[in-house]
């Protein structure tokens, strides 16, 4: 195992690192088709929101759609060497920018965050997908994957819970979760207590000195099976920042093997828990 790693028994949970986003359009490096687009979703009785996705496609069919949150005052620009390594590998991305200030519609609305998982179950947004990626759509896959970084965790683990997709998800993602002021941070696990999480978090250090947020006592390893104190892994010399790449700049010093450990084992850990091809989590946390 690198010493990097070890099996992960308690989460140390993260201070949000506060990074600028980028105005440019994603780039198409590796062969991967990307594109943006944006679709509304009612965030009150009175408002609406635009939400805005960047899109990155797989060559061939892909093995399911990968639901990539950014954490707070983010954008979905981060996020792009996270959805290349998913995309990469076969699986078809989107990427959203979520305001964070907004009480009404941004990260902390319950009501926008619900209807967002309602338009991934019934088809919205990839309606905007195809639109945007044209003669590049791969076509929508039955499974679904739902991550997050930082309190896009969170937000994750609540899109996971919508009624019309929790039957779709097979695996929800914290990329160094943090709890949001809502509590969303284990919503996926509530009701049926069937959704596996996958939990990849980084040590408290300057970054995230905060260890804010409930304690986890169990969860779900990829696969699905209820295993407590086996839900992840703990990347040892890691920051809070690692799972947000180089793109568009590396402001926290995150090395390249910590970010790759971080993609990878992501990566890896979805492939285990939907039974696709590719390397498993357990392979990839030997390495």
């Amino acid at each position: 195992m690198s010493p990097i790693l070890r099996v992960l028994t308690t989460v140390s949970m993260a201070a949000v690192c506060l990074v600028a986003s980028a105005l440019t359009a994603p780039a198409d490096p590796r062969g991967v088709g990307v594109g943006s687009s944006s679709f509304s979703v009612r965030c009150s009785l009175w408002r609406t929101a635009n939400v805005d996705v960047d899109w990155y496609a797989p060559v061939d069919t892909p093995k399911a759609l990968v639901f990539l949150q950014h954490g707070w005052l983010g954008s979905k620009r981060q996020m792009r060497d996270a959805a290349l390594a998913f995309a990469s590998d076969g699986y078809l991305v989107a990427a959203p920018s979520v305001a964070s200030l907004s009480v009404t519609c941004g990260l902390n609305s319950g009501e926008l965050v619900r209807n967002i998982g309602a338009a991934l179950g019934d088809g919205t947004v990839a309606q905007s997908g195809r639109a945007a990626l044209g003669e590049r759509w791969p076509g929508e896959p039955d499974r679904v994957v739902v991550a997050g970084h930082s309190i896009g965790a969170a937000i994750a683990s609540l899109v996971a819970s919508s009624p019309g997709l929790r039957d779709r998800v097979g695996l929800v993602v914290h990329l160094d979760g943090v709890e949001s002021i809502t509590g969303y941070l284990h919503e996926a696990l509530q009701g049926d207590r069937t959704t596996p999480i996958l939990q990849l978090t980084a040590p408290p250090s300057s970054l995230n000195a905060q260890n804010s947020g409930p304690r986890v006592v169990a969860t779900f390893r990829p696969g699905g099976s209820f295993a407590s104190s086996t839900d992840g892994a703990l990347l040892t010399s890691a920051t809070h920042c690692d799972p947000l790449g180089d793109y568009p700049f590396n402001v926290c010093g995150s090395t390249p093997e910590n970010q790759r450990a971080f993609f990878d084992l992501a990566v890896a850990g979805a492939n285990q828990a939907l039974g696709a091809a590719g390397e498993t989590f357990d392979v990839a946390l030997a390495r």
